[in-house]
């Protein structure tokens, strides 16, 4: 082989020879299987372990089921008791009290008006009363009546309309008596 440098010697590029003996080649080969067969040991005893303890964690969980199945049917019972709970609370909440209600109408009646029957059904409301008037102001007496029911927002409240119904004149001992019908839709 011909090499052609034409630097100087003493810029060339020496080259270094490594001389790898067969004798420490040996001492090292021992050395890497021996950390190969460490590791391998290592990795074994650990999956043994994890092995173990799986089988450990299956035997609780086994154990733990019968109180998980006891645990899940009581929660479905709290479920169900708690819906029924919120189911009657709503209702509690949309009952309308008619106490109040019929309170609030003897408060605001005047004089000359009475009551002769009151019928309440699931979602109606009907009132039969008289109206007695010696200045015959019957129908203004009670519209008067009327209004200041839908102006009391505690009586209105539960209502979707509350109007006058059919109205008949009588006379009763020679005084003029008006009968009406009060309607009412609860919501």
């Amino acid at each position: 082989m011909i090499e052609i440098n034409l630097l100087p010697p003493e810029l060339r590029k020496k080259r270094i020879k490594v001389n790898f003996s067969t004798q420490g080649l040996w001492f090292i080969l021992p050395l890497i299987i021996g950390i190969f067969v460490f590791i391998h040991l290592v990795l074994a005893s650990l999956v043994l372990v994890k092995n173990i303890q799986k089988g450990s964690l299956n035997r609780k969980w086994t154990a733990e089921s019968s109180s998980k199945e006891r645990v899940d049917s009581w929660k479905k019972e709290f479920n169900l008791a708690n819906q029924d709970s919120r189911t009657i609370n709503s209702l509690i909440d949309q009952r309308v009290i008619y106490a109040d209600k019929l309170k609030i109408m003897s408060e605001l009646l005047p004089g000359g008006i009475w009551f002769t029957r009151l019928e309440i059904k699931k979602n109606s409301f009907t009132l039969e009363g008289s109206v007695v008037s010696l200045e015959s102001t019957h129908m203004s007496t009670l519209r008067n009546y009327i209004e200041r029911l839908k102006e009391d927002p505690e009586f209105f409240s539960d209502f979707a309309s509350f109007k006058l119904g059919p109205v008949r004149m009588r006379e009763f001992k020679g005084y003029q008596v008006m009968d009406f019908v009060l309607e009412g839709v609860i919501r």
